[in-house]
């Protein structure tokens, strides 16, 4: 007598949902032999009673148990299972071998003792070890839940600087809200500190929360580069976010700020109808995103030339202040046509303020960077053409996702291309 449940039909392969008895026998009595077989017969995803049984069957037959089958959680692990199944069904894999406690210590570098310690949940072992235990364990994919008392507390630092401009406004809220849905024994703390390298070094150095990771927006100087380093030789796992620092190789959460500025320079150059000559304005500070940005810009220019367009001028401004807007004012006062203007930093809000008011602002075609309420009302009254924002709220997400990787709290590795930036006009900004 067959103990069966009805057989469900997803992408041409039959699946059945788990049951705890097979033939009409409890699994333990039939052996790993007979609920092998029973499974591969009637193609079932069965539930096993040891991890032996388990073993014993093709890896395209999946385990699980009545319960966790019975929950919405399973029912769409199933579903999804099913989605992906090959033409070969009931072909058998090779079967890794059983992972034991000595490949562990080996991977880990530590005693077998040592690994029996922290599997087994005795206790005793220093938090380093734990986690050097646990991450060997889940890279040679032992399967296992392991003790939340060897869960150790991650403390991931996040120092940001500028909190003033709408930009990092944004990346503080998202990195809040992404916080909001980690594990209680992740802990994120926000920094923010000026724009000055030294102030910037000397948080680095303090490392006052004994971090686990640190997650970094800072300007590029040699002295945060050398401060950077330093964490990195310590162990520490170090995320440049937005902006890089020159000679520093650890990893880079944001988008490429040479594209951008390219992409500014075609949108300007292939939109603009007027002719004359194209103003570029750049931040007076040690951010390499911005001198990327302006790089990328003159490259495009350098390689494909207007006729039309004569970009020839930068000027260069403190970020904080209106001294930018003066500028270009004095630009526009000079009588010299100005066709394109493109502001590769901040102050858009002030800019377009002036721009508003001024005889020939109206005439200039502005590509600016960061969509904000004032950029979008900007891009509405046509006072901006083009705005490219670079996405602070997948930054954030992609930094904390990488973070968590590093430090071994995620086994899957994170995928970490370029972030890809936004373009808006007035065609699709609400």
């Amino acid at each position: 007598m067959r103990t069966a449940h009805p057989v469900p039909e997803s992408a041409g392969f039959p699946v059945i949902y788990a049951f705890g008895v097979m033939g009409g026998l409890p699994p333990r009595t039939q052996g790993a032999p007979q609920a092998k077989r029973n499974c591969i017969e009637n193609c079932h995803v069965a539930r096993v009673a040891t991890a032996r049984e388990a073993e014993a069957l093709p890896k395209k037959v999946h385990v699980f148990s009545v319960g966790y089958l019975r929950s919405p959680v399973g029912k769409r692990k199933i579903e999804a299972i099913t989605s992906i199944f090959s033409a070969d069904w009931g072909a058998e894999e090779p079967i890794m071998a059983r992972v034991k406690f000595a490949d562990i210590a080996a991977e880990a570098g530590v005693s077998l003792a040592t690994v029996e310690r922290v599997l087994n949940g005795r206790g005793g072992v220093r938090p380093d070890k734990v986690q050097r235990v646990i991450k060997a364990a889940k890279s040679l994919r032992y399967d296992r839940d392991f003790p939340e008392m060897h869960q150790t507390t991650e403390r991931i630092e996040l120092i940001l600087a500028r909190p003033e401009t709408t930009f990092f406004a944004r990346l503080v809220t998202a990195f809040v809200e992404a916080a909001d849905t980690l594990d209680s024994n992740v802990i994120l703390y926000r920094t923010i500190v000026g724009q000055n390298a030294e102030e910037c070094v000397a948080r680095i150095k303090a490392n006052s929360i004994r971090r686990s990771g640190l997650i970094i927006t800072a300007p590029d100087h040699p002295a945060v580069r050398d401060a950077l380093q330093d964490v990195q030789r310590s162990g520490t796992p170090v995320i440049q976010l937005v902006t890089e620092v020159a000679g520093f190789t650890g990893d880079y959460v944001g988008i490429n700020h040479t594209a951008a500025g390219r992409s500014a320079a075609m949108f300007l150059s292939r939109m603009c109808r007027k002719r004359g000559r194209v103003v570029a304005l750049a931040p007076e500070n040690r951010y390499e995103a911005h001198k990327q940005r302006l790089r990328g810009f003159s490259d495009y220019f350098a390689a494909f030339p207007n006729p039309d367009l004569d970009f020839s001028l930068v000027l260069l401004a403190p970020e904080k202040g209106i001294f930018g807007v003066e500028l270009l004012r004095d630009v526009l006062n000079s009588g010299e046509a100005v066709a394109g203007f493109y502001n590769c930093g901040g102050l858009n809000g002030v800019l377009c303020d002036m721009l508003r008011t001024h005889p020939l602002g109206r005439e200039v075609f502005y590509v600016g960077h960061e969509l904000t309420e004032r950029t979008a009302a900007a891009l509405a009254d046509r006072t901006m053409q083009v705005v490219l924002d670079q996405a602070p709220e997948v930054q954030a997400r992609r930094a904390l996702e990488l973070m968590l990787f590093r430090l071994g709290v995620l086994s899957r590795p994170v995928n970490n291309p370029a972030i890809s930036f936004l373009t808006f006009t007035a065609q699709n900004v609400d």
